[in-house]
């Protein structure tokens, strides 16, 4: 739970910083368990909780970064490993738009 707290407040600040600021915030981070893990032609969606994170190959909003293929499907294999083991993910994410834009994630603990 104080994960979760941590993110929140983490993404209440970025959205903010981004209001006020008009730019994206810089990278956040934190450990999740995912719930759903999407992949359809360059889009990759990451759910925890109520929350989507989300990878794109392409269109991704000034601020944040396209990914690869590959590293979205290596993302994509990632959290549905996480999900199947119970384990958890670390990403990396930066706010663009109001939407968690991902910039790493990694398998862990």
């Amino acid at each position: 739970m104080k994960l979760f707290t941590s993110k929140r407040l983490a993404v209440a600040i970025a959205a903010l910083t981004t209001l006020v600021s008009g730019t994206a915030f810089a990278a956040a981070s934190g450990w999740f368990h995912p719930s759903y893990v999407h992949y359809s032609e360059g889009l990759l969606v990451i759910t925890v909780g109520a929350d989507d994170f989300v990878g794109r190959t392409t269109g991704t909003p000034s601020g944040c970064s396209n990914q690869s293929l590959e590293t979205l499907k290596l993302w994509h294999n990632s959290a549905q490993t996480a999900i199947a083991t119970g384990k958890q993910v670390n990403i990396v994410y930066t706010l663009c738009g109001g939407t968690p834009y991902m910039s790493e994630v990694y398998f862990g603990p």
